[in-house]
């Protein structure tokens, strides 16, 4: 019988693979559903805009439904994680999910589109970097560095790579984002002897209630801070 925590990884797990797999079969299904839209032209928001797309509501649902198994992955990265530093990642990958539901609220074309789209992919990459600093309190270097790695890209391939659409800056960033879902559910019982190494050093497991706490907080504020610089612009 599994253990609430074993359930917990296998939760973690499931919502990790679904949301490697489901955004591009929304991306498929909105293509076939509006051929006129160009890879090399257009953004993929361009689906959710009513005044491009014939069903805009298909691209805005999906995203509110891949937000809510991002909310499903980060609880489980936060009821299972044992490093503070790890929770706060949970909690920024909790916000990026947030951001992500605004996305199909705040179509394109919306005045607020912008701004929830750019903080979307913020949230991911600093959840991919506490989840890399979390690993190194942890003593996992190798799943320290990929995260981290990973989130530096993402900047610098937009300053670097000359996209020749939002839809593919898009892409590449989202690529990104599923590198680092599938090196974690991969390398999560690969690093399973190094936690058990770190967890003779007398570093106390985070209670539930902590982890809860601490991931609360940290969501609650990255979600205010959002809203203030959103105001301020």
């Amino acid at each position: 019988m599994l253990t609430d925590k074993e359930s917990l990884k296998k939760m973690t797990k499931y919502s990790a693979l679904t949301l490697v797999i489901a955004p591009w079969i929304l991306f498929l299904i909105c293509y076939l559903l509006n051929p006129q839209w160009v890879l090399t032209r257009d953004a993929l928001s361009s689906f959710g805009d009513p005044s491009f797309s014939k069903f805009p509501w298909v691209y805005n649902v999906g995203l509110g439904i891949i937000a809510i198994v991002i909310w499903v992955m980060s609880l489980g990265i936060v009821a299972t994680s044992e490093k503070k530093m790890l929770v706060f990642g949970g909690a920024f990958w909790f916000v990026a999910g947030i951001f992500l539901s605004l996305i199909g609220i705040y179509h394109s074309g919306t005045y607020p589109h912008d701004f929830v789209s750019t903080y979307f992919f913020v949230q991911a990459a600093l959840a991919m970097v506490f989840m890399g600093i979390g690993s190194f309190t942890a003593q996992d270097f190798t799943g320290a560095i990929t995260p981290i790695s990973l989130a530096i890209l993402m900047p610098l391939g937009d300053l670097l790579i000359p996209f020749p659409s939002s839809a593919t800056t898009e892409i590449f960033e989202i690529a990104l984002i599923d590198a680092w879902v599938l090196f974690s559910l991969f390398h999560a019982t690969k690093s399973a002897p190094v936690a058990s190494l770190a967890s003779k050093e007398k570093s106390k497991p985070l209670s539930r209630f902590k982890s809860i706490t601490v991931w609360l907080l940290v969501a609650v504020f990255t979600s205010l801070l959002g809203l203030v610089v959103f105001l301020g612009l």
